[in-house]
C-alpha cells in the first residue's frame, strides 16, 4: 500500500506543480516504487495509469478539460475548444477509477494497467454535452 499512496501522491504534486508534465514525474515514482519494492521486500506493487477522471470538489481552476468547461459554462463565458475540436479523450467518473484501482489490487498481476474509460469523445463533442446542460446558452469557440 505504501507504493500505491507514494504514487498518488507523486501524481498530484507533480501535477500541482508542472501541470501535464505530471505522466513524467508520476512514471519516475512508479519506477521508483519497483525497485524499492525489489531492494525492501516491501509488500506487492501494482502500476495503475490514471486517466481523464471527473467527479464532486474538483477546482474549477484546475486547468483540467472538464474543469475548464463548467467553469466557463458557470461565468456565461464561452467554451474554448482548441483547435478544430477535433482531438479525442476518455474521461471516468472517480467513483470508477477507484472501484478500478481497488480492483488491481485485488488482483495477482503487476501491471502496468490503464484505468479509464475505453470510450472516447472529441473535445468538441464534450463541449456540446456541456453546452446542453446550459440549455444551450452558451457558445462555443474554436480557437486556433
Amino acid at each position: 500500500m505504501p507504493c500505491i499512496l507514494a504514487v498518488l501522491s507523486g501524481i498530484l504534486s507533480a501535477y500541482l506543480v508542472f501541470g501535464h508534465s505530471a505522466f513524467v514525474t508520476a512514471s519516475t515514482v512508479v519506477l521508483l516504487c519497483s525497485v524499492l519494492r525489489m531492494l525492501a521486500a516491501a509488500p506487492q506493487v501494482r502500476i495503475v495509469r490514471i486517466f481523464n477522471t471527473y467527479g464532486p470538489k474538483m477546482a474549477l481552476d484546475d486547468g483540467r478539460v472538464v474543469s475548464n468547461f463548467v467553469a466557463q459554462a458557470l461565468s456565461d463565458q464561452p467554451i474554448t475548444v482548441y483547435g478544430d475540436g477535433q482531438q479525442t479523450r476518455s474521461f471516468q467518473y472517480i467513483d470508477d477509477l477507484i472501484a478500478g484501482m481497488v480492483a488491481v489490487m485485488d488482483g495477482d498481476e503487476i501491471g502496468p494497467f490503464n484505468v479509464g474509460n475505453p470510450g472516447e469523445f472529441t473535445m468538441l463533442e464534450l463541449a456540446n454535452v456541456r453546452r446542453s446542460g446550459s440549455h444551450g446558452l452558451t457558445n462555443i469557440m474554436l480557437i486556433g
